[in-house]
């Protein structure tokens, strides 16, 4: 029985850690959906030198309205200045938005795939 190299094993458990990574986070957007409200806000994309683009929202909730504040995460492909936004309000804590894209669990999930068939290949070789 042949022995696997650390270095080989390596990428097995990153690909496998990656995986379970967007598998988590997946998991808690789609809670995100299902649990939270859907309400329409206005995007305003404000740029600081110290911590750089953030998306800022302005929305109405239950008759409330809420101005400039920070969404939970940015994506520069898809978020443009000035657009309306639907945004993920949680009706315990409404002064919070949140959005969700799927990007991040996209992306780690093909890096983990990508990495398991790495190993797959070194190890038939």
């Amino acid at each position: 029985m042949k022995r696997i190299g650390t270095k080989k094993r390596s990428f097995l458990i990153v690909g496998i850690a990656l995986i379970l990574i967007a598998l988590g986070l997946g998991a808690l957007d789609l809670y995100h959906v299902t649990q939270y409200e859907k309400v329409e806000a206005q995007l305003v994309v404000v740029h600081k030198k110290s911590s750089g683009k953030k998306a800022h929202v302005s929305y109405e909730y239950q008759g409330v309205k809420y101005e400039d504040k920070a969404l939970s995460s940015y994506n520069a492909f898809t978020m443009k200045n000035g657009k309306t936004y639907t945004v993920l309000i949680d009706p315990k804590n409404p002064d919070t938005p949140h959005a969700t894209s799927f990007t991040l669990e996209i992306l780690f999930f093909a890096f983990g795939v990508i990495s398991v068939l790495a190993w797959m290949k070194e190890k038939k070789e």
